[in-house]
């Protein structure tokens, strides 16, 4: 019998505020890093438009094109956006506004919800 052993360890990132969260799975269509906001057919939504959700963890479709897409709670929008490189370009008033269940914190612990921002 043969077994192929592979190596699951990876650098781990994490782009969450808080442990209050919800996460839907999602089979992805491109490879993408953890941080970037994704689309529904599974895209990239870099600039924000028409994202649903933040991807939360690095997903190489190669390997395996499953993902979990963050779609409520807070998020550290500087962590997002190192850890996703050019994969968010959007600005965190624009991600706030086009995902309004996700709370973005800045580097100095200020928040941005469009729910809340559109209220005001």
């Amino acid at each position: 019998m043969y077994f192929a052993t592979t190596d699951v360890t990876q650098n781990f990132v994490t782009i969450l505020a808080s442990n209050d969260y919800q996460a839907v799975p999602l089979k992805l269509t491109e490879t993408a890093k953890c941080g970037t906001p994704i689309k529904t057919d599974g895209g990239k939504a870099a600039d924000g438009k028409g994202a649903i959700g933040i991807l939360l963890y690095d997903v190489d479709i190669a390997k395996n094109p499953n993902g979990a897409i963050v779609v409520d709670g807070i998020i550290d929008y500087d962590k997002a956006k190192t850890a996703a490189g050019d994969g968010l370009t959007a600005e965190v008033a624009t991600l706030a506004k086009a995902l309004p269940n996700i709370i973005f914190r800045d580097k100095d612990g200020k928040t941005y919800n469009g729910a809340v921002d559109a209220a005001e």
